[in-house]
């Protein structure tokens, strides 16, 4: 019904009668005045001076120094150094010694008990009963819509709660 991601118990997907995203359960949609994305009651339009974004009033455009998005006014693009994301300032890339996710300046490994992530030193594995992510103990989905053509997310997907998700094993 939503075709898009479950994210700690909410729906982050599309709304087939409005054709907008649903956002926490709540509609965010295509305001046809404005033309912009109305969502939980503000706008996300583009703004004309830097051809980005605007979130709930807040620019989240593209940083032409880092080639990344701007949100909220803060940077998050690729570190050419680390060929990893940089979020609100923090580098969320690869540690090269430990070949793991750095998250927030934190080790995101994998964990060889669970066979899931260790993100922020809390366990982020695989729910068998979702077939979905567990995040610091709360459940993210994958959508298979929404995520088809990234290249580590090849293996067969199945479809739960009208939403299609990735097994990862």
């Amino acid at each position: 019904m939503t075709s898009g991601f479950t994210v700690v118990g909410k729906s982050i997907g599309t709304d087939s009668m409005t054709s907008g995203f649903i956002v926490a359960g709540k509609p965010a949609g295509i305001d046809s005045k404005t033309c912009r994305f109305i969502v939980v009651g503000k706008s996300i339009g583009t703004d004309s001076k830097t051809s980005g974004f605007i979130v709930a009033g807040k620019p989240a455009g593209i940083d032409s120094m880092t080639s990344g998005f701007i949100v909220a006014g803060k940077p998050a693009g690729i570190d050419s150094k680390t060929s990893g994301f940089i979020v609100a300032g923090k580098p969320a890339g690869i540690d090269s010694k430990t070949s793991a996710f750095i998250v927030a300046g934190k080790p995101a490994g994998i964990d060889n008990m669970a066979s899931g992530f260790i993100v922020a030193g809390k366990s982020a594995g695989i729910d068998s009963m979702t077939s979905g992510f567990i995040v610091t103990g709360k459940s993210a989905g994958i959508d298979y819509m929404a995520f088809h053509s990234l290249p580590w997310l090849v293996n067969q997907p199945v479809l739960m709660d009208d939403v299609w998700i990735y097994r990862s094993w």
